[in-house]
């Protein structure tokens, strides 16, 4: 069986604690109609790997794996009570061991059911049982960008595939600030899916990744400061302050750095200090860095960018660069609250740097 690296803060107590133990032999049991093959998730917990065509929470039947990672393991599923097919996110056992943890995940799996939206992964419930808890959640048929950046030739996209997936991005990101208040604070090209049939972009996971990072951030012996995807996060978000729609912004901005020039703007070094006090490269100047030469506009400055609402409203070749960048000093027409927030941190400068 194979093992990770992470441990539950004071195992030893963890070992004399019985209820503890018995939580831990009860996340070993076996679910309906199949068994589950088991691999440690560490030398303490378990994370059973389910197989195909077991029912689990009498409701859900798994067909095979959608993706796999350090937050959960994602299943195509058919919901045998609504009789449609559904992503089934099964949580860290880890955990389960934590009430509050459980308590918060339900409490951001209600905001998300709130969110409609052609371009958000819709959540439909969570569920939980005495072994295991996972989030049910909308199908989509395609791929990650993440994953079809894998997949070109230089490890980038042009400007003009990335246009096709970025109004969508920010259509969602609007509706969910200003119509819902609901940030999604883990944004990255891992999250935001192309569908296979018309090339619709979807933003999934909102709230639920990064509850599910800190908790498991927060049980682990392995502490980092912060979560595993601080190559995204605002400076605010990495200094631990309250979350708000700027730090969406940022992660936006990070993401289309990263789908055009190969990394995200900072992805080395002691990225903390990074983000706090040094200005990236610009995304002309990465590609010269990483040895791909593929478009010319990529050295034009990119100013200022205060809410999702500018990239929408002035156009997604503006931000992109295409047509010189945004022009420094034109108002962002956006919600008061959200234009003070941007000001106040200066998330994307006038210097031509992003």
């Amino acid at each position: 069986m194979a093992r990770a690296a992470a441990r539950v803060p004071g195992g030893p107590a963890l070992a004399e604690d019985p209820g503890a133990r018995a939580r831990l032999a009860g996340s070993r049991r076996r679910p309906v109609a199949a068994a589950g093959a088991a691999e440690d998730f560490d030398q303490t917990i378990k994370v059973r790997t389910p197989a195909a065509g077991a029912v689990y929470f009498n409701r859900y039947r798994l067909s095979r794996v959608l993706g796999r990672g350090g937050m959960g393991v994602v299943w195509l599923a058919d919901d045998l009570k609504l009789e449609r097919p559904v992503a089934l996110k099964f949580l860290p056992s880890l955990i389960g061991l934590d009430p509050s943890a459980v308590k918060e995940l339900k409490t951001e799996t209600r905001r998300g059911l709130e969110l409609s939206h052609p371009n958000i992964v819709r959540i439909y419930d969570f569920v939980d049982d005495e072994d295991e808890a996972a989030i049910s959640m909308e199908f989509v048929d395609g791929k990650t960008l993440s994953e079809l950046r894998a997949t070109t030739d230089h490890g980038v996209f042009t400007t003009e595939q990335v246009a096709k997936w970025l109004p969508g991005v920010c259509e969602a990101l609007d509706y969910a600030h200003f119509q819902r208040k609901v940030v999604h604070r883990d944004l990255k090209p891992s999250d935001i899916m192309a569908m296979s049939m018309d090339d619709t972009a979807k933003i999934a996971d909102f709230g639920i990744a990064r509850s599910i990072s800190d908790t498991m951030q927060r049980l682990s012996i392995s502490q980092l400061g912060v979560s595993g995807t601080l190559p995204y996060m605002s400076p605010q978000q990495a200094m631990g302050e309250r979350p708000a729609p700027t730090d969406d912004v940022y992660s936006l901005g990070a993401t289309i750095y990263e789908l055009l020039s190969g990394k995200p703007p900072f992805y080395r070094g002691d990225i903390p200090s990074q983000l706090t006090s040094k200005i990236p490269s610009t995304m002309g100047e990465r590609r010269e860095e990483l040895e791909i030469k593929l478009f010319a506009d990529a050295n034009r400055p990119v100013h200022r960018v205060r809410c999702v609402g500018d990239v929408r409203r002035n156009g997604t070749r503006h931000l992109l660069g295409d047509s010189g960048g945004l022009k420094a000093g034109r108002k962002a027409a956006c919600a008061p609250r959200l234009r003070g927030q941007a000001r106040r941190h200066g998330l994307l400068r006038h210097n031509g740097k992003v």
